[in-house]
């Protein structure tokens, strides 16, 4: 009995043992599988942006495009001759090219650049701000398919890297965080069919459509209202006059600059404070025999109004002056399509003539032969600020889509038609320093991309366009 005893004490601690090795091995394991769900959640919140990046293309990654390097970059053409210019003769300069942005010199912008630069994923923000900006790393691809419903309109807001858009079948207002990629609703009013839409930097919104029963081109400015849901609200506004013929709004500067058919026969053109939800005193600010206008209202409160452009036909750009005349910009170019550029008398116009595209660039008095064929409609200007006292004047930095190539001779009557659609790469022009860069490859990934509508966020990070094959939404960050 004693020695059943003995052996019973023995049995009972490693029973007693073994119990608690199997606790800790079990709390071992669950601590495991805690640890890896972690890193399973964390590698799907950060999805294209592990050590692992996935191929170009997939999510709409182009994270292998590369910069420079193969790209050759270009040069531009100072003092060309350019059709158009205020001088008809060009600065008949001798057409010496700047380098590539990534080195050398020569005729044709000089040596490409080195391959494989390693780029980081973050992005450096500073909305307004005079501190240092804060740096943060983006949750959604570098090429970001936003929406695949087309959308009517966007705009960048001012205090955070997010866009507001107007669905163009629903007439809703969403909001899309490029950094988190989050995508909300912000109205319940149904306004379908918006076929056009300028939107401020808040949200509130223009909208074009037309009347199904008369065909009145209806203009309708609205503002998001309060709601008692936490992020949806009425839109809400007033009508603005029917028939105005074509439109452009400053969300900057909130004032809408528009032509309207007049009962004399004549054109004319009005401007109004543009009042989120309301309407203003319109003024009348020139008037003309001719219909096809397309008018520009620059953050500045400059005017301008260009010829609607046509394959090879002469085109003319003016500025409107404060006494209502029509100062000459650009004179006789050929298939003029323009962009000038706030706070500056730099601007930027393109030709098409026989299939061929160029672009041009005035800068001071001297015209530049950009080295990309697109049009100005493809372009868009990075933020800028005029000189003063205490700093010098940003650089002027363009953006363009650029064609891989054009297949018509009437290459703007088809595009504008929406019969033809060209796949795009995209290049940033420094026309201080006369560099370029081509920062996306045309079809990276297998995305073909036909840009239109373009604008830049405040900051100079983001580029959010349309696809004009689809008028889907995209936007683009500039550094990878």
């Amino acid at each position: 009995m004693k020695s059943l005893a003995k052996y019973s004490s023995v049995i009972i601690v490693v029973l007693i043992c073994l119990l608690v090795m199997g606790i800790g091995g079990l709390a071992g394991w669950l601590l495991v599988l805690h640890m890896n769900g972690q890193t399973i959640t964390w590698q799907s919140a950060m999805r294209g942006f592990g050590i692992n990046a996935p191929a170009a293309g997939q999510n709409g990654s182009n994270y292998d495009i590369g910069t420079g390097g193969d790209s050759g970059g270009g040069g531009f053409a100072v003092g060309a001759t350019a059709p158009g210019s205020n001088d008809m003769n060009g600065a008949n300069g001798n057409g010496v090219s700047a380098g590539n942005i990534y080195g050398g010199t020569g005729e044709n912008g000089g040596s490409a650049g080195s391959n494989g630069t390693t780029a980081s994923s973050s992005v450096s923000l500073a909305y307004g701000s005079t501190t240092m900006p804060t740096v943060v790393i983006p949750k959604t691809p570098r090429l970001w398919h936003v929406s695949k419903t087309p959308s009517a309109g966007f705009a960048f807001a001012t205090s955070s890297p997010m866009v507001y858009y107007a669905e163009r079948a629903t007439g809703y207002i969403f909001t899309a965080d490029a950094i988190s990629g989050d995508i909300l609703r912000r109205t319940n009013t149904l306004m379908p069919k918006t076929y056009e839409a300028f939107l401020a930097h808040n949200g509130a919104a223009i909208y074009r459509s037309m009347n199904g029963t008369t065909g009145a081109i209806q203009t309708f400015s609205g503002i998001i209202g309060s709601s008692t849901s936490v992020n949806l609200g009425s839109f809400t506004g007033v009508n603005l006059p029917n028939n105005i013929l074509t439109l452009a709004a400053s969300p900057e500067n909130k004032t809408i600059f528009f032509i309207s058919a007049a009962d004399d026969g004549t054109f004319s053109g009005f401007t109004e404070a543009w009042v989120e939800g309301k309407s203003s005193k319109t003024k009348q600010v020139f008037n003309s025999p001719i219909a096809s206008w397309r008018p520009y209202v620059l953050s500045d409160g400059q005017l301008f109004v260009a010829e609607k452009a046509q394959d090879g036909a002469a085109g003319y750009a003016y500025q409107i002056t404060a006494a209502g005349t029509l100062k000459p910009i650009v004179r006789a170019a050929p298939g003029l399509t323009f962009l000038p550029l706030a706070n500056s008398s730099a601007l930027v116009f393109g030709t098409s003539q026989d299939g061929a595209l160029a672009l041009y660039a005035e800068t001071g008095g001297t015209t530049l032969s950009l080295p990309v064929k697109t049009i100005a409609d493809k372009c868009v200007w990075s933020p800028y600020a005029p000189a003063t006292k205490k700093k010098p004047a940003s650089d002027l930095i363009l953006y363009c889509a650029v064609p891989s190539s054009v297949d018509s001779k009437n290459f703007l009557e088809k595009w504008y038609m929406g019969a033809l659609h060209t796949n795009d790469s995209w290049w940033r022009m420094d026309l201080t320093t006369g560099k370029s860069d081509q920062i996306t490859d045309a079809g990276g990934g297998g995305t073909y991309l036909d840009v239109i509508d373009p604008a830049i966020d405040p900051t100079g990070n983001f580029l959010g366009f349309k696809n004009n094959a689809d008028g889907s939404l995209w936007v683009l960050r500039i550094n990878k």
